[in-house]
């Protein structure tokens, strides 16, 4: 049962003060210690009582994110479960990678004369080793290289002189040794001498000589300290054979501080981009640079001309050979073995297996030649990846199992673990792939386990209200709750997804079972196909089954989720057909360079299309869109980027309320002008119903736009089955909402609709060359009803053959631009009809990787324009495996975030700085946090409206303690004793009855509240505030469904229940790309024992960023804010508050303090605001 609407006292009564509240989270028992006291809790899923933590930081059970497992293994019947330390592992049971495979001991316990035992028998949840004492990043390094010019050795010193002069600038060189054992590399950077900036030069495993043990050549990496005294005879071989007469090497090595490494690489040769890289990497360098030091080295007559700078370039580049030293600064002679052992060793293993070694050796082992087969080759499609498990080495916390209390532990397995390090370049496209696969395989399977541990929570019980489909005898359209969620916070983002594919049992009267199956056609992902304001499901689906007379009651059912990999698939797909597919194109943006960050296969000075566009057809466009859409020079700028950028992507980063819509799709519209054709993606439908309609404001006449949605074949096959006199209007809702939606928003431009159109012109019109076929099509559905039933079937087939033919001869002639998401654009009915020679992703700081392949892969050959625009610091792609998945930053990061933070990025992007949305005070902490200030207020967003001003006279006068007058602000402290967050119903979504309880009351009081002005004032300065104008927003689905059970508690017609059906009640991933006069912002978090006590989720800094950017002239945000400031004071200390994760949040509330616009709940009176 939904908690029910509280008491009808008034909302602003005076409540006690309330305990004081602990801010060290020491202060209270941690969540494991308070659930062993409370004794055995009931079993609902494994992972209760389950967990051996050996993470090197404390959490409470709100902060695992989610436990979704990674590889899923199979439970003992009926196994009891029971904490262990790590350190209880039994022996046999400890670094036992493979289940599957338990005959085989994958891992040698030497390499090459390196003991590699340690790379897998350390126990330290994360990749990387445990070298305390020991600095492997960016320390001073010198290279040796052969310089095959002269044959002499030439040294690059990198320690920094003490001088400054320019000279000197351009020797200094850093090294840098990652440790990461599926990843290692050796990084160089060389410091530009004309700037602040450097050039890297990585060299990953694969790019190392490989062993060869038919002739006894090492394999291409070997390290060497120096530790040990030296005697005369000593330091003169060394100065000979080593130093080769450089006395800086001398006198380190004399001090026992010397590392020598040494590395043979492949010989440079002519590259394929799709073969497996085996050349180290540069980046921070563009390829026409590289190419003209590559000039001057050719050239005899140049050589003397280069900078130090460019030679060592040169050198890196052709090097087949070198040798790197740097200073140890480490006295710990068993650490600096570990070391050497450690990295040494791991790259052995990656030269040999490949780089992510550990899944190779996990799935199958390669023969003497490198071989295996299809299914074991993990950079293959046939690598089924969800079958793999994640290094032991890397899990922080274990599932442990065991027959009895105190009986021996049996078997155990990952729960949860630590993410790989973000890299910003990666050893080859295949190893990229390999990671996106990976993390697709991880957020897979988690989202699966999370499914069923729904379905499991509140013993299963869901519930569905029934719709028959009028005309579809057994369809129905069924409104389906999920009763719980799965623990931790992650859970509040799990959505399945839309064509999932379920069962349905329901019990009717009698107690007769019947049995449903169908899909998911309505699903809350970002509430993107328009929700049902007020209805507390949490998903809909089209299901077929028994006839029934289900009538308007709620029945209790059992749900089933069917497996279904298709959009997985999809994805997956789209990125290895990127990878494996090398362009043919010469000219335009190299999308597959931009998206795997690869060496590209386009000339540099082909990348820009846009040269060989006419200028005065250009200067036309800009005018065109300065003169008729008003655009800033701001936005006129973006638009000419996406003509004429220089890499031919353009990339338009756009913060709340610039214009970001209105530029972008105006930049499309001269692009279809220009006589390109374009797709218009988003990675929801809601963004794209929104582009669409931006676009069609400004709509030439003579330009055929459409909105494509996905569902629509199957939207179309079952409407033929629907009986004769059947209402299509409701069935087309019915069976997709998406086009539904779609369909509301822009009529007119639907695909399905435009098509039949111009079917019918086509077979009205003789002279068309599909005249003929038109005619006959409507001939034959005209007569299929008089026809037998073999007849029939063959008139079926030809009326298909020809829907086929109209499909492709519709898109291929009479579409100039398409609007639709990333993963429709993938669709059949476009790939290979359509094609497109200019693509914008809007909305890209949510798209994943996998969602931008979908969107360009089938059409990577046409494609000369990409444009990307969005704002990453809104929300990112949404994921549920943050502490289940290896791969994390290949799907958790944006791509269009990657390219605008990295500093290498080759990529020049416009930012738009004009706002038009918030009112200056409301922007002041959204840009200082952000945006760096950088944000501009037009005068538009200062301008008041009449029921604006009525709101701020209302708020005014609220709370004795507020001084701030000026303020378009409130931060409404609740933190009395009854102030706290609990579970909602029987879900494990958080809710705060009390802040929900201020809400309401303050939404009902401001929407009867009156303001007068003097007889001095203009007519109509006030008015009413009306429920549309107010929008409610909270980061939990169950506060979200408390303050919409109170709004609606006195009935459908009260003026606050308008608020649920005209204006907005919705969780921070619902309210993305859409704005509110009046905010109310509810962060619902608050245990008295401990302040920062569950607050992660609501510290997201993303989520901050999106809840308080939608208003336009007035924001009243509650929590606990008297907990947190203290808690603030507390943190310049260290803990929790003082990590980065933390610092949006930390920042909100001190900005809140300073700025004087905390109100306490206390002082919040009831005759303050009207009675």
């Amino acid at each position: 049962m939904a908690p029910q609407p509280t008491s009808s006292k008034n909302i602003f009564e005076q409540l006690p003060s309330g305990s004081e509240e602990h801010t060290d989270a020491t202060a209270s028992a941690s969540v494991e210690d308070r659930a062993a006291a409370e004794g055995p809790p009931q079993k609902k899923s494994k992972y209760h009582n389950a967990q051996l933590d050996v993470s090197d930081y404390e959490t409470d059970d709100e902060d695992k994110m989610d436990l979704g497992e990674g590889a899923p293994a199979p439970i003992p019947a009926a196994p009891r479960l029971y904490r262990e330390g790590v350190e209880q592992i039994p022996e046999n049971l400890k670094f036992q990678e493979f289940s599957s495979r338990p005959d085989i001991d994958p891992f040698s316990s030497s390499l090459a004369g390196y003991d590699v035992s340690c790379i897998h028998s350390e126990y330290c949840g994360k990749d990387k080793p445990v070298l305390p004492n020991l600095k492997v990043a960016r320390e001073s390094a010198m290279v040796m290289f052969m310089d095959e010019k002269s044959g002499k050795t030439r040294l690059v010193q990198g320690s920094i002189p003490a001088g400054k002069k320019k000279e000197d600038k351009d020797k200094v060189l850093m090294v840098s040794i990652n440790m990461d054992r599926q990843m290692p590399c050796v990084t160089l950077e060389v410091a530009r001498p004309d700037s602040d900036k450097v050039v890297t030069y990585r060299v990953f495993a694969n790019c190392i000589r490989p062993a060869d043990p038919n002739t006894s050549v090492a394999a291409g990496i070997s390290m060497q300290t120096y530790t040990e005294d030296m005697d005369e005879t000593d330091i003169k071989d060394f100065n000979k054979s080593v130093a080769r007469g450089h006395s800086h090497l001398v006198s380190c090595a004399k001090e026992k501080n010397l590392m020598q490494l040494t590395i043979s690489l492949y010989q440079p040769q002519k590259h394929n981009p799709r073969a497996y890289q085996s050349r180290p990497l540069f980046s921070g360098i563009s390829e026409l640079e590289l190419k003209n030091i590559r000039n001057k080295d050719a050239d005899d007559k140049l050589w003397p001309t280069m900078s130090t700078f460019e030679r060592t370039i040169c050198f890196l580049d052709r090097a087949a050979n070198f040798i790197v030293f740097r200073r140890l600064y480490c006295s710990d002679l068993a650490q600096l073995e570990k070391f050497k052992n450690f990295f040494v060793g791991s790259m052995h293993l990656c030269s040999q297996f490949r780089n992510f070694w550990y899944y190779q050796l996990q799935t199958e082992t390669p023969d003497a030649n490198g071989k295996m087969s299809a299914e074991g080759n993990i950079s293959g499609r046939k690598c089924d990846l969800e079958l793999t498990q994640p290094p032991r080495w890397m899990v922080t916390k274990f599932l442990a199992y065991s027959a009895t209390q105190g009986s021996p532990v049996t078997k155990v397995d990952p729960l949860t673990w630590a993410a790989f390090s973000e890299f910003r370049q990666y050893p080859s496209v295949q190893d990229y792939a390999f990671l996106v696969r990976l993390a697709l395989a991880r957020e897979r399977n988690s989202q699966r386990q999370l499914i069923r541990d729904m379905e499991d929570s509140s013993n299963g019980v869901c519930h569905s209200r029934f719709k028959s489909m009028d005309g579809l005898p057994g369809a129905y359209f069924a409104k389906i709750s999920i009763p719980g969620v799965a623990p931790g916070m992650r859970a509040e983002l799990v959505k399945p997804e839309l064509e999932t594919r379920i069962k349905l049992r329901v019990a009717g009267m009698g107690g007769d079972v019947k049995q449903y199956e169908g899909k998911i056609v309505k699903a809350p992902k970002s509430e993107d196909v328009g929700p049902e304001q007020g209805k507390d499901f949490d998903f809909a689906a089209q299901v077929w089954g028994p006839v029934y007379d289900f009538g308007t009651s709620k029945y209790d059912v059992q749900l089933q989720f069917i497996d279904d990999r298709t959009t997985v698939d999809r994805g997956r797909n789209a990125t290895e057909s990127m990878v494996a597919t090398q362009l043919k194109r010469k000219e335009g943006v190299d999308i597959p360079a931009v998206i795997l960050r690869a060496k590209g296969t386009i000339p540099a000075n082909k990348l820009n299309a846009g040269l060989q566009l006419p200028k005065e057809k250009i200067d036309e466009a800009l005018k065109r869109v300065k003169d008729i859409q008003e655009l800033n020079p701001g936005q006129i700028d973006a638009v000419k980027s996406t003509m004429l950028s220089t890499e031919g992507l353009a990339l338009i980063y756009s913060p709340l309320g610039t214009g970001k819509t209105t530029a972008v799709t105006a930049a499309a519209h001269e692009h279809v002008r220009l006589g390109d054709k374009v797709i218009y993606t988003c990675a929801s439908n809601k963004a794209v119903d929104a582009a669409l309609s931006a676009f069609r404001k400004y709509q030439d006449a003579t330009i055929r736009a459409v909105r494509f949605v996905g569902g629509l074949q199957s939207f179309e096959k079952k409407r033929d089955l629907a009986a004769p006199g059947a209402d299509m209007t409701v069935f087309d809702g019915l069976a997709n909402p998406t086009i539904t939606a779609a369909t509301k928003a822009n009529p007119d431009s639907m695909f399905h609709i435009k098509r039949e159109k111009s079917i019918r012109k086509w077979a009205e019109i003789e002279s068309h060359r599909m005249h003929d076929k038109a005619k006959e099509y409507f001939d034959n559905i005209g007569n299929t009803q008089k026809l037998s039933s073999q007849k029939a079937k063959q008139k079926a087939k030809d009326i298909k053959i020809l829907n086929e033919e109209f499909t492709d001869y519709f898109v291929q002639n009479e579409v100039d631009i398409v609007f639709t998401t990333c993963s429709s654009a993938c669709h059949p009915t476009l790939n290979g009809n359509f094609k497109l020679v200019a693509a914008f992703i809007d909305e890209a700081g949510q798209a994943t990787i996998p969602d931008t392949c979908m969107a360009l892969d089938p059409f990577k050959e046409s494609i000369k324009w990409l444009t990307m625009s969005g704002d990453y610091q809104q929300l990112t792609p949404v994921v549920t495996t943050q502490t289940t998945n290896e791969a994390l930053s290949s799907l958790a990061d944006s791509l269009f975030r990657q390219l605008l933070t990295d500093p290498d990025s080759p990529y020049t992007p416009i930012m738009l700085t004009r706002q038009y949305r918030k009112h200056p005070d409301l922007i002041r902490w959204p840009n200082k946090m952000f945006y760096e200030g950088k944000l501009e207020t037009d005068d538009i967003a200062t301008k008041d409206t009449p029921e604006s001003r009525t709101a701020r006279r209302f708020f005014d006068q609220l709370g004795k303690g507020k001084k701030n007058l000026n303020s378009r602000r409130i931060a409404l402290d609740v933190s009395g004793e009854n102030a706290i967050s609990k579970a909602y119903g029987d879900t494990k979504s958080f809710c705060n009855p009390e802040e929900a309880r201020y809400i309401v009351g303050l939404v009902r009081k401001l929407l009867v509240y009156r303001a007068y002005g003097s007889q001095r004032d203009a007519p109509g300065k006030y008015a009413p505030v009306q429920p549309r104008n107010i929008g409610i927003i909270t980061p939990y689905k169950g506060q979200q469904r408390l303050i919409r059970n109170l709004l609606m508690a006195n009935g459908p017609n009260t003026p606050e229940s308008k608020v649920v059906t005209e204006g907005t009640v919705s969780t921070t991933w619902g309210i993305q790309g859409s704005e509110v006069d009046i905010a109310l912002i509810s962060l619902v978090v608050r245990d008295p024992a401990n302040a920062l006590n569950k607050t992660k989720f609501v510290a997201i800094q993303n989520g901050l960023c999106v809840m308080h950017t939608r208003a336009r002239h007035y924001q009243v945000t509650t929590g606990n804010f008297k907990g947190w400031l203290k808690a603030n004071m507390m943190s310049d200390k260290g803990g929790k508050l003082a990590s980065t994760p933390y610092k949006a949040f930390r920042n909100l509330s001190k900005d809140f303090y300073t700025e004087n616009d905390i109100v306490l709940y206390r002082d919040v009176e009831p005759d303050s605001v009207g009675g």
